[in-house]
């Protein structure tokens, strides 16, 4: 009995001794745990704190991107709209020098119609202004002269 005794006092030790040092290791254990857990909750925290700031950053760079491409339609609207008046005006100016064009010949064949040439002046002019030596029908040439010709006359 004594030796029943003894094994239970002595393997009791024993068992107790290991059941605290199970003990001891598992409270280590959950103490490491505990900050491994502390550790990816503040990891996590700044991660959270680190991607609000960059959805911060691409809404502010999407707005900029899209105020930016409203304004490059806007020029692309006017750029669309001068190039179509410039374009107008192009072929206003052609046809504007056509005209000048047939307006030239025109007038050529007035004065080839409006008598002969005597001396590198029609009939017509010499008629009107008899006293002007000037080759070109113009009373600002000789002014003094046609204007009192036309008085005269």
């Amino acid at each position: 009995m004594f030796f029943t005794v003894w094994m239970l006092v002595s393997g009791g030790e024993t068992l107790e001794a290991q059941t605290n040092r199970k003990i001891k290791a598992l409270q280590t254990q959950k103490k490491e745990i505990q900050k491994g857990l502390t550790r990816s909750r503040k990891e996590l925290k700044t991660t959270e704190k680190t991607v609000a700031t960059k959805l911060r950053d691409i809404s502010m760079i999407a707005n900029r991107l899209e105020a930016r491409q409203r304004y490059i339609d806007t020029m692309e609207v006017q750029l669309k709209k001068v190039s179509d008046q410039v374009n107008a005006l192009e072929r206003k100016v052609e046809r504007t020098a056509a005209e000048l064009e047939t307006k030239k010949a025109d007038y050529a064949k007035a004065l080839r119609y409006a008598g002969l040439q005597v001396g590198g002046k029609s009939f017509a002019f010499r008629a009107f202004h008899p006293f002007c030596d000037s080759d070109v029908p113009s009373f600002a040439l000789c002014p003094g002269i046609c204007q009192l010709s036309a008085y005269v006359g």
